[in-house]
């Protein structure tokens, strides 16, 4: 009975320690677990240095990298996953800030771009403005000319026609002053057909200067007024003739 009942103490001893050794066991593998996570500073910086010189891992180098910081294979490997992260997360940052520089730029340029157009269109028109203004000038010009041509023609034409007539005035005055009368059918009519040529003359002469239809209308635009004082050239009248003396 003694033997029977110290077996079935002991048995119950040992099932009795077995949880006290599986909790022991998990606090040993939770201590060893920080331990692994807690990394040094001359650890760090072994890592950062051999990350700078070679950003993949194989596996050659991770096993080295654990021997010499006395690390596991896989913390070293978790590190190197992290520190590529940061270090894509780094890369794309300065990408985008060199991508948003030269989009400023361009984005200036384009504004620049733009007014060099705005102006450039603007001075296009008034360019083309000026050349059409300078062809009306041009027309006017032209037609100022032909004017002047025109007017400066009458302008002689008519002066001609007054020294003939009073040439033929100063004759007969000095005829009219030696006989006292005037021949009515000698003199009157070779005066009269003398301004009479000189005037088809020079209307013919007129009708070949005003060729063009903005000449005629040149012509229209010439007027001159010429004053002709008719006392300036004596002619005699016809109711005077009856108080001249008669042929004997």
């Amino acid at each position: 009975m003694t033997t029977g009942g110290s077996d079935m103490k002991y048995q119950m001893l040992q099932q009795a320690s077995l949880p006290m050794m599986d909790l022991s066991q998990i606090d040993y593998d939770s201590n060893n677990q920080d331990k692994k996570k807690r990394l040094t500073s001359e650890q760090l910086e072994a890592l950062e240095n051999s990350f700078q010189e070679e950003i993949k891992l194989d596996p050659e180098r991770k096993m080295k990298l654990a021997q010499e910081l006395g690390l596991q294979p896989r913390q070293i490997a978790v590190w190197f996953q992290n520190r590529r992260a940061r270090w894509k997360a780094k890369q794309l940052e300065r990408l985008y800030d060199a991508l948003k520089q030269e989009f400023d730029a361009v984005f200036r340029e384009k504004q620049q771009l733009q007014e060099e157009v705005r102006i450039y269109v603007h001075a296009m028109v008034y360019r083309s403005l000026i050349q059409i203004l300078l062809v009306l000038l041009d027309d006017i010009d032209g037609r100022i000319t032909i004017l002047a041509k025109i007017c400066n023609f009458s302008l002689i034409k008519v002066l001609a026609l007054r020294a003939i007539l009073k040439e033929h005035g100063n004759k007969r005055q000095a005829q009219v002053s030696a006989t006292g009368y005037s021949d009515m059918t000698g003199e009157d009519t070779t005066v009269e057909s003398t301004s009479v040529n000189a005037i088809r003359s020079s209307n013919n002469v007129s009708y070949q200067a005003v060729a063009t239809p903005s000449s005629a209308v040149a012509a229209g635009e010439c007027n001159y007024m010429i004053n002709y004082d008719g006392a300036s050239v004596p002619t005699q009248s016809y109711y005077n003739w009856a108080g001249l003396p008669s042929y004997p």
